[in-house]
Formats: structure tokens, sequence, C-alpha cells
């Protein structure tokens, strides 16, 4: 079949967010706010919201705060508190980091009298090209809004308005219910759905939006923004809770932390053990090259030692092992050997001889040499090593 024949087919797949959505996690968000000539906006800088220790934003807009970021800014938790008594509206974000924060510090928990709670199940996002399932329902103005709000940390105890997760008590009926009430008399069945849907209200009741009043302002503290990121705003009512969320204020503001956690503190904390492990084996490998390969040797230098060092040497080994003769005799040998080219008869003519040939050929005093000649070599070391070098003094003249 030719190519030409075939029927193509145009197909749209989405593959993620482009260069700007990726720099601007809230460009979605801004984008909707527009239609209503409103916005949202990222802070990153502390001109931007902070100066001589005052909130520089208006109280007619919304300011979400992560919990990390009061760590981040001097006198910033003062300014803000006055902020909001004056009538803002402080979104108050957890951080996903909490656990490496100074938990004292933590500011207007207490005024809500909320706990911010691990939860011991939580999971990462659900894949965010999937549609995921509501784990929270909200009123708002005549309708109720069914969102997904992913958390790692909820709320306890919350003394304003709060809006709890969805629990069991929403689920629909399973197999296991039909079969209870089959084997159980409507009575008992009834008082053993109740009691069961009680106990699980009671353990999954989660808190995930506290609202308080605080002076003229308020706060609204949620686990996290995640809801209307890009990715987020795209399921279920999430665009009508940006709308809840800002209520009739003017603009968004936002301020992330932008300290980044140590990789080493992260690593920590996500498992001590690996990191432990870790240090171990590079001590191992350490202590191995060290102590069981040893150090590296210093090579061998090409140093040249001067001629009187060796004839030191020479004669100290000689005299220390008794080999005074052994020594004048290979002297003299040597000597000998030198000659044989010039005077083939040379070791064969006597002392008096050999010192007249040896000055007449070298130009040394014919005395000295014939001294050398016959005496034994001096025991005093100075004359020693002085008779040694005369001996290689004429064997380089030769």
């Amino acid at each position: 079949m030719s190519i030409i024949n075939l029927e193509w087919k145009k197909v749209e797949r989405e593959i993620g967010l482009n260069q700007a959505a990726r720099k601007d996690p809230l460009l979605v968000a801004n984008l909707l706010l527009a239609d209503t000539n409103r916005s949202a906006e990222i802070l990153r800088y502390k001109a931007q919201f902070l100066n001589n220790e005052e909130i520089t934003i208006d109280i007619n807009n919304t300011f979400v705060v992560n919990e990390a970021a009061l760590f981040e800014y001097p006198n910033f938790k003062e300014a803000l508190t006055k902020w909001i008594s004056s009538g803002g509206h402080l979104v108050y974000v957890v951080s996903p980091n909490r656990d490496s924060l100074n938990p004292a510090y933590f500011p207007y928990l207490g005024a809500a009298d909320i706990e911010v709670v691990l939860d011991s199940n939580w999971q990462n996002r659900q894949n965010v090209l999937h549609s995921p399932i509501a784990n929270l329902s909200l009123e708002h103005e005549s309708s109720i809004l069914q969102l997904y709000l992913p958390y790692k940390y909820y709320f306890s105890g919350c003394s304003g308005t709060s809006h709890v997760a969805l629990d069991d008590r929403h689920r629909p009926k399973t197999e296991t219910d039909e079969t209870l009430k089959e084997l159980l008399q409507p009575s008992e069945f009834a008082e053993s759905n109740n009691t069961s849907t009680n106990s699980t209200a009671a353990k999954i009741a989660k808190e995930l939006i506290c609202e308080i009043k605080f002076d003229d302002g308020f706060i609204t503290f949620v686990p996290s923004i995640d809801i209307i990121s890009n990715h987020g705003l795209r399921h279920l009512d999430h665009g009508a809770f940006l709308h809840w969320l800002i209520g009739d204020n003017e603009k968004l503001y936002y301020l992330p932390s932008l300290k980044a956690t140590n990789w080493l503190a992260a690593l920590w904390l996500w498992s001590w053990q690996l990191v432990t492990v870790f240090i171990a084996l590079v001590i191992c490998i350490l202590w191995y090259f060290l102590v069981r390969i040893g150090p590296a040797l210093t090579p061998l230098s090409d140093k040249k030692v001067p001629f009187t060092e060796h004839v030191i040497a020479l004669g100290q080994f000689m005299q220390a092992n008794g080999h005074e003769d052994e020594l004048k005799r290979a002297l003299i040998k040597d000597i000998e050997i030198a000659m044989e080219l010039k005077h083939v008869s040379f070791k064969h003519l006597s002392v008096a001889e050999q010192a007249k040939i040896l000055s007449k050929l070298t130009g040394k005093d014919l005395s000295t040499i014939q001294l050398i000649l016959e005496q034994p070599l001096p025991n005093n070391e100075p004359d020693r090593i002085k008779t040694i070098k005369l001996f290689k003094q004429l064997r380089k003249a030769i």
C-alpha cells in the first residue's frame, strides 16, 4: 500500500508546561483573574512588600505567605501582624519542609488554637494529567465546589470556620456492607454501621482549611497552594476556589520561601540510615587506600653527590672493617691498569721508577708520589682522605 493512500489523522497530545508556565507557577491564575480585572503576582524581593518594617501591600489585596518565608526576613512577623490587624487578608501556607524549621517560632497558629499534624498516609499529588477525585467540598455562593487539595499536613482544633476532608461517610456501599446486612439483623447492622461510621469520621476528620478573624482582618490557613497552581487549576472547581480565596480583593500576592534546603540536610531527613552508611563507606575506602596500600613513594632523584663525599665514605667503610691493605692495593692496581696503555711493564718496575714516571706524566711532586706508593694509608681520617684523593687525582691525570 502506498504512503500516499494512507489516511493521516492529526492528534494533539499534551506533553507538559511551556517555558513561561514553568517559570511562573501562578501564570494560569493570573490569566483567570484577568477576566475580572484582577491579577496574581509572585514576590521575589524584599523591596516588593516590606519597607522600613512596614508592609507595602494594600490591605485590599490578598497576601499568600509560605510559613518558611517568615524566618527569612527580619521584623517581617511584626509588620505582617500590624498589616492583618489593619484589615488585611493573610493566607497562611504550611511549609512542606516545616520539620527543619523552629517549631517554637510558628506565628498565628496559636491565635486559631490549631495544631498542624503530619498525615501518616500522605502521598505525592496525583498525576496532573488525570482528573483527581475530590477530597474537599466547599460552599461558594449558591453552589458546592468539589476540590482536590493535596496535603502533607492537616489541621486540628480550628477555633474558627473549618473545612474538613471528605471521609468514608461519602463513599458508596461496598460488597462488604451487603454481606454484613445479610448476616446480621437489621437493628444489629444499623448499630454496627453507625458505630463504624462514627469511629471512621473521628479517625480521619482532617481540617484542610481553617478561617479565623484577626482584629480587623482575617487569616486563612491552607496546607498548600497546589490547588491554584498551573497544574491544579485545570481540575474540578479549582478556578472557582481561586475566586473564593481572593474574595472581593483586587490582587493576590504570593511570597514563597526563597531558601532551598541544604541537600545533605534534606537527604538526612529523608533517610538518615542511607547517609550514615554512605559516610561509613567513604571512611572505609579512605582507610583502605591510606593504610592497606600506603602513601605514594617519593621517586628517587638523580642528585649528584660530590666526589669528596664518595672518598670519605669509601675510606670510612674500609677503615671500619679492617680493609686498609685491600684499599691500598686497589688504589695502586687502578693506577697500574691505567698505565698499561702508556707503559707496558709499569707494574714490574720499582717504586722509585714508577714514582718518576708518574711525576713526569702528571706533573705531581716526585717525593709525594713515592711516599704514597711506599707507605700504608694513614690512620687518622684527614690524612687518609688526602692520600685517597691524591691517588684519584693521579688516576684522572693519567
